[in-house]
Formats: C-alpha cells, sequence, structure tokens
C-alpha cells in the first residue's frame, strides 16, 4: 500500500513504510515488487475474505438472520494485506464493524437500535416491490403513506418513524401524505400488518 500511495501522498506513504516494516530506507528508493506477485498476493486475499463471506453467511443461515438485518460485527482471524476485508464484510455480510479475533464468528446479539434497522429495511423491500407492482418506473418517485394496521410491540411503527428519511431516499419518496390516492396494499412485517398506499409524486 506504501507503494502505491508514494507518489500522491509521499510524506503519509514515508511515515507507513516505516512504521509497518522497521525499514529506514525511504519507500521512494524502493523497487517495486513484480505485478506478478502483488496480483497473485490479491488473489489469494480476494478467497480468503470469499471463505470468511462464505462461513458467516452460513452462521447467518444457522441461525435463521436474514441478511437485511444488520449485525453488530463479524470476527475474522486475519486481515488482508492487499485488498481491504473491512470495505466487502460489512458491505456482504451486513455489519457495523469487523474485528480481528482468534477465530470467525458472528455478534449474534440484536439490540433494539439494530432490530429496528432491521425492519426499516423489510420496509424498503415491500415499498419496492409495492412500486414495481403499482407499474413504476425505477425512476418514478412517489408519494407515500405507510399505517401500521396491526401493532405487535410498536417497534414497526418506531422503526419507520426513526427511519423516515432513509425510507424516503431508497424509495424515491418525495413527500409522506395521508391516505394517497393510488395504488394500496397491505403486507406482514415481523408479525405486524403494514399498508402501504403509494402514487407517482406530481413533482
Amino acid at each position: 500500500m506504501s507503494y502505491v500511495l508514494a507518489p500522491f501522498t509521499p510524506f503519509l506513504a514515508e511515515e507507513l513504510y516505516h512504521n509497518l516494516t522497521g525499514d529506514k530506507e525511504s519507500v521512494h528508493l524502493k523497487d517495486w515488487m513484480p505485478a506478478g506477485r502483488v496480483n497473485e498476493l490479491v488473489v489469494q486475499d480476494m478467497e480468503q475474505v470469499r471463505e470468511y463471506v462464505n462461513q458467516a453467511l452460513s452462521l447467518r443461515a444457522k441461525e435463521r438472520i436474514k441478511i437485511r438485518q444488520p449485525l453488530a460485527s463479524v470476527t475474522i482471524p486475519t486481515l488482508g494485506e492487499f485488498v481491504n476485508f473491512d470495505d466487502i464484510l460489512t458491505e456482504e455480510l451486513n455489519v457495523k464493524k469487523v474485528i480481528q479475533g482468534s477465530e470467525l464468528s458472528l455478534d449474534l446479539s440484536l439490540t433494539p437500535e439494530l432490530k429496528r434497522e432491521g425492519l426499516m429495511r423489510e420496509v424498503v423491500r415491500h415499498v419496492q416491490a409495492a412500486r414495481k407492482a403499482a407499474g413504476l418506473n425505477v425512476d418514478d418517485h412517489i408519494e407515500l403513506s405507510l399505517t401500521v394496521a396491526v401493532a405487535k410491540d410498536g417497534e414497526l411503527e418506531k422503526a419507520i418513524n426513526e427511519h423516515e428519511r432513509t425510507i424516503a431516499a431508497e424509495t424515491l419518496t418525495d413527500h409522506y401524505v395521508d391516505n394517497p390516492d393510488g395504488f394500496d396494499t397491505t403486507v406482514a412485517v415481523d408479525e405486524e400488518s403494514l399498508r402501504i398506499q403509494l402514487k407517482k409524486s406530481s413533482k
């Protein structure tokens, strides 16, 4: 990484190189590693991170936790040297952070905040399905109403209120309105009944 950074951020690259290797010679005087060797190491890192993803997804499936449900963290034995494992694992596994530890594991405990974020993801999925059923184009903006018709514990409504901006952004909602005259459907979300009403925005 220091080799790549050197032409663009020379001082940062120099500091990183000395801290990581202990070599007193300047990184700017070093020869580049042969391209074939770099490619081989990148491939090895990618194979390793893919194995971590597969193992963690298997753990999710075993515990019956959907991928749309965010989790706090994943712990893995090694971090990539040539590939950014953090970005790949947080995206592929829907976790908040990556921790290095002795063996691969998932933090399966769900805080109320994580649970509500998972509910929000379910709402977004159902609204997207409703958009498609209504015959809207993928770039059509909408007016939307979300009503929890049968509440279990109030968490679904709380999740909607807490994440209304994210729901709006991901479903191209311009306005939340009461009873828009358009497509109307009711779906089940975590044993609660959610009524979705939407129409194409006049904006």
